[in-house]
């Protein structure tokens, strides 16, 4: 108990290990195994380890036979040795620190400038979206804008053009009007002498007013002996001079027709602008005689007498009323629309093809077309609807 007791580590837990000589000195692999197996119920502090692997050595270092001092110098001059190797890479380690330095500082800056560089593209790419969507909704404008003008422009045109024809068609009907009034000076100075004559006048001779109004109409209006068999009576001189004159068809065809455009199809002649316009001619026709079928029924037509033109002498023979033959003029004038815009020439053996348009229809015809035959449907109600009162 005395010498063991002297012996004895001042650390708790860790064995007396005997120092003076090597003889009973335990190697480095013992201490460890010595570390790992044992009791558990010692308690073995972090800090005594060093001093468990030290103790091998002072127990060399301690030993005088040669054979122990060989071995313990061999170690040390391994560790010397491990030493020398572990500072020339410290060393080596820190020059290629020191040189890996500025590449490290570089990377860092390039790295920073980089993001840098993140943010002002992002900020870049959210300015040219906004700039993209507002040069978007300013095209969308712009062509709003274009379209609109574009459709002034060719109102205004239009316009201007109406304007101009019922400023020509007002100078002719002004013109006219003076015309008619000239005529009616003298129709009154030729009839108030008659109205003033005896009354003694052969009755077989009629109605002096009577003969100067037959004697002012168109040849073979007259007697009713030589009128057709389908004409009614002329009017009688009670029936008030017109006031009202029907407007004169308007020119609607320019003077100077566009040449149909090449090349065409020879399969259809006709371009689909060209049917679709001439199209509209064809309904615009069609409502002007569904209007002279009415006509027909109120005046008392008789039913062979079909065709537009024949219907208009009809009512002229039958009423004696002379603005019966303005509006066939107009009909005249309106009726064959489709000359030159449609194909010409038939398919025959031949000649299986037909020929092209010789004009292109444009719109500003199809208006102008559509604004005469109006106007002649206006004139042909507002007529129908003085005879028919006069008459009923």
């Amino acid at each position: 108990m005395g010498r063991h007791g002297d012996n004895r580590s001042k650390n708790p837990g860790v064995p007396a290990v005997e120092a003076s000589s090597g003889a009973n000195a335990a190697g480095h692999d013992i201490v460890n195994s010595v570390a790992l197996h044992i009791d558990s119920a010692v308690i073995i502090f972090p800090e005594a380890y060093p001093h468990l692997t030290d103790l091998p050595k002072q127990a060399q270092r301690a030993d005088d036979r040669a054979a122990t001092q060989v071995l313990y110098g061999q170690e040390l001059t391994h560790l010397e040795a491990e030493a020398k190797q572990l500072r020339v890479r410290l060393l080596l380690a820190r020059d290629e620190l020191t040189a890996c330095r500025p590449v490290t500082q570089a990377l860092t800056a390039a790295r920073e400038e980089a993001a840098g560089f993140a943010t002002r593209l992002t900020a870049v790419e959210a300015e040219l979206s906004e700039a993209r969507t507002r040069a978007e909704a300013a095209e969308a404008d712009r062509d709003r804008l274009a379209d609109q003008a574009a459709g002034q422009r060719h109102q205004l045109k239009h316009a201007v053009a109406y304007s101009r024809e019922q400023q020509s068609a007002l100078a002719v009907q002004r013109e006219r009007v003076k015309t008619l009034q000239v005529e009616l000076q003298v129709f009154q100075h030729q009839v108030q002498p008659l109205l003033h004559q005896p009354s003694d006048a052969d009755p077989q001779q009629g109605n002096p007013a009577e003969i100067v109004l037959a004697s002012l109409t168109a040849p073979g209006e007259v007697a009713g002996a030589h009128a057709p068999a389908d004409a009614l009576a002329v009017v009688q001189a009670s029936v008030p001079v017109p006031d009202w004159q029907p407007a004169p068809v308007r020119r609607w065809r320019p003077e100077r027709e566009l040449a149909y455009p090449e090349p065409w199809n020879m399969d259809e002649p006709l371009s689909a602008p060209q049917r679709e316009r001439l199209d509209m001619l064809r309904k615009s026709w069609r409502e002007f005689t569904k209007d002279l079928k009415t006509t027909r029924s109120r005046l008392g037509v008789p039913f062979h007498v079909r065709a537009a033109r024949r219907t208009i002498n009809w009512l002229h023979r039958s009423t004696g009323d002379s603005r019966w033959l303005l509006l066939g003029e107009s009909i005249e004038a309106l009726q064959h629309f489709d000359i030159g815009y449609g194909p010409t020439g038939e398919a025959t053996p031949d000649a299986a093809v037909p020929k092209p348009p010789e004009y292109e229809l444009t719109m500003a015809t199809v208006i102008a077309y559509r604004c005469s035959v109006d106007q002649l449907r206006t004139d042909l109600r507002k007529l129908t609807g003085l005879h028919f009162d006069r008459h009923r």
